[in-house]
């Protein structure tokens, strides 16, 4: 770092102090079951000033399960449990970015963690590339297309908030988004170990991601 020069990544955004309490916590429940009423045309004006005040916001009473959120937690530690050879069995290659990584870097430096990446199923519209699932755990797979599905539908039930907030018709921006979407789910592991300190990572000749 030259002589003078801020070093950026050592400051942070905002203080602790400035943050907490701050950033808007919404109960969109009543939104999605009874979008008429008051507690919901209070919730998307609530949605409206977060989305101009701050840029994001957090939901509760959104409708996904804590029994699903655990199932995709117990999954995501048994998938990441499973030995290299069956993880590297599913490596994300050139052609699809779908599947399992140890080897990518975040400002030219290797992240010491482990990764799986997927989409919806099927052969994505911007790879052309379709998902690479473990073969085991068996529950793995559908615990996490459930998942996706319920985020999903999450996401587009915020989607008619947001339009509604625009005072525009609730599915307005519909035809965008379902059905079409490209959204994908990262599952992040970051073992105390360097995962491939003993292991080694993605083949060679393969080039390391970026995040």
């Amino acid at each position: 770092m030259p002589h003078g020069v801020e070093d950026l990544d050592r400051r942070p955004v905002a203080t602790q102090n400035s943050a907490v309490g701050q950033v808007p916590v919404i109960d969109v429940g009543e939104v999605f079951a009874d979008s008429s009423s008051n507690d919901a045309v209070r919730a998307i004006e609530q949605i409206a000033e977060a989305c101009r005040g701050w840029g994001f916001f957090q939901v509760v009473n959104h409708g996904i399960s804590a029994a699903q959120i655990d199932a995709v937690w117990r999954q995501t530690h048994a998938l990441f449990a499973l030995p290299i050879d069956e993880k590297l069995a599913i490596l994300r290659d050139r052609q699809s970015p779908w599947g399992f990584y140890n080897n990518e870097l975040t400002k030219n430096q290797r992240d010491k963690k482990e990764v799986f990446d997927f989409t919806r199923e099927g052969v994505d519209p911007i790879y052309g590339a379709q998902n690479r699932w473990p073969e085991r755990p068996a529950e793995f797979k559908p615990t996490m297309l459930a998942y996706q599905d319920a985020c999903t539908e999450l996401s587009l039930n915020l989607l008619e908030a947001f339009c509604r907030g625009l005072d525009l018709p609730a599915k307005f921006m519909h035809p965008d988004f379902d059905g079409n979407h490209t959204g994908f789910v990262r599952l992040n592991y970051y073992p105390v170990e360097d995962p491939m300190a003993r292991h080694g990572g993605a083949p060679s000749g393969l080039p390391p991601g970026n995040s």
